[in-house]
């Protein structure tokens, strides 16, 4: 953890606390002696955390600004082809 601190320029006790956070979470694992591997379900558990993250704090902040400016559902369809 040091030496990557030191590679990266971070504290080696951010370092740390980032794979602490990410073991919590599941989607690292350590494999004692071993070291760090991506879990298999990863990508999975981090897709679910952005889409929650988008729809908790990003979205409202989207629809805010569609309303303040008159943009509606039918022009965001109109203009991205969903």
């Amino acid at each position: 953890m040091r030496d990557y601190g030191i590679q990266l320029g971070v504290n080696p006790n951010t370092i740390m606390r980032s794979y602490e956070t990410m073991t919590a979470a599941g989607i690292i694992y350590n494999k004692r002696g071993i070291g760090y591997f991506i879990a298999p379900e990863a990508k999975d558990i981090v897709l679910k955390q952005m889409r929650e993250e988008f729809l908790e704090k990003e979205l409202p902040e989207v629809v805010k600004k569609m309303k303040l400016l008159g943009v509606g559902l039918d022009e965001i369809k109109k203009s991205y082809e969903l």
